[in-house]
């Protein structure tokens, strides 16, 4: 004798995939809450997670620019000048 299949509707599969994933993004908050609140080390005035300084590096950068090493502002200048190519940095 064989069982039936397993029938589960998609509107309940669903549901179930979005509450799962509600209880996980809570538990993820309530883990970085706590180690945010945790003791800093001495000297330190914040607690760093994962791909946070990256994300502040992205949002500083997207506000002000990236920066350009002087000495590669200076090759790109030559090589515009070699190619007679217009430079410049300006927005």
């Amino acid at each position: 004798m064989t069982e039936a299949p397993l029938l589960v509707r998609h509107d309940a599969l669903q549901a179930f995939t979005i509450a799962v994933l509600e209880a996980f993004k809570a538990d993820m908050d309530d883990l970085l809450r706590s180690l945010k609140d945790s003791p800093k080390a001495e000297g330190a005035d914040r607690i760093w997670v994962a791909g946070e300084p990256e994300w502040e590096c992205e949002q500083r950068r997207r506000r002000d620019g990236i920066p350009l090493a002087p000495g590669l502002v200076r090759q790109l200048r030559e090589a515009a000048a070699a190619v007679g190519v217009p430079f410049s940095l300006a927005s």
